[in-house]
């Protein structure tokens, strides 16, 4: 529409700065192009990084002190436990966790390049069929006949349960926040033991 367009910033030297600022004509055009392109991989060097432009002017006029959100305010208040199942972000040497399952245990080991690998967490009959990690490593998921459970924190505690007869499959959305499970039965037979 006339209301869209493209401006390329260009350098002294007549070449491009590296950026672009792209106007939609319609909002949820904006907000789909946004999301389908951003950290698009262009080739080994490069990534695609999309911002909308309500995104770039809260960070410009942030203030010099941080203000913590209400809501994690009113959690730490409230007296409720909380998983912080961030923490193995937290290791002093950067190191990642990996997990093996043989026979009915399960292991969660510390890798590092350097050394050997180090037992975090290991437990007998964790799970009925397997494990499963989510996109960015903040829950471990363990199959069961009832359903799926979801571990996490320091001490590898239950976060959350979440019930599917004969669960076979669990796929997390890239952020985390949206998660669908299956047991890979006909459609129809599935609903009608629902």
């Amino acid at each position: 529409g006339e209301d869209a367009g493209v401006v390329l910033p260009l350098d002294e030297a007549g070449g491009s700065k590296g950026y672009a600022f792209i106007r939609y004509a319609r909002p949820l055009d904006a907000q789909q192009a946004t999301a389908s392109t951003d950290q698009y991989q262009l080739d080994k060097a490069h990534t695609f990084v999309s911002r909308s432009l309500v995104d770039v002017e809260r960070v410009q006029h942030a203030g010099e002190t941080f203000v913590e959100p209400e809501i994690a305010t009113a959690l730490l208040e409230s007296g409720d436990d909380i998983i912080d199942t961030s923490t193995w972000l937290l290791d002093d040497r950067s190191r990642e966790q990996f997990c093996l399952r043989h026979g009915d245990e399960v292991e969660i080991y510390w890798h590092d390049s350097v050394v050997d690998p180090e037992l975090d967490y290991a437990r007998q009959h964790w799970t009925d069929s397997r494990v499963m990690w989510s996109p960015r490593g903040s829950y471990l998921t363990t199959f069961h006949r009832q359903g799926i459970a979801l571990w996490g924190g320091s001490k590898w505690e239950k976060v959350m349960k979440f019930q599917h007869k004969n669960v076979k499959f669990a796929g997390f959305s890239p952020c985390e926040r949206y998660l669908v499970t299956s047991n890979a039965l006909e459609v129809e037979h599935d609903n009608q033991s629902n």
